[in-house]
């Protein structure tokens, strides 16, 4: 297995730009995505891959914490 990904516990200069676009509606990008699938998914197995992929992938267990004192 490959090494872990190391990721900044901050957002880079892009994120936050790409995170503060998200909130003007003429701004944000909007895009879907329609999967079809051959058979209905085993939800358990999804669950326990998706919990394991954010292990694997650290910066996926993260959330968006607000500035201490409001910076724009």
């Amino acid at each position: 297995m490959a090494a872990p990904e190391k990721y900044d516990t901050r957002m880079s200069d892009a994120e936050g730009l790409m995170w503060r676009l998200e909130k003007d509606p003429y701004l944000s990008s909007t895009f879907s995505t329609l999967t079809i699938l051959d058979q209905p998914p085993d939800l358990d197995v999804l669950r326990t891959r998706m919990e394991r992929a954010t292990w694997i992938v650290p910066r996926l267990r993260q959330r968006v914490q607000p500035s201490p004192v409001n910076l724009q």
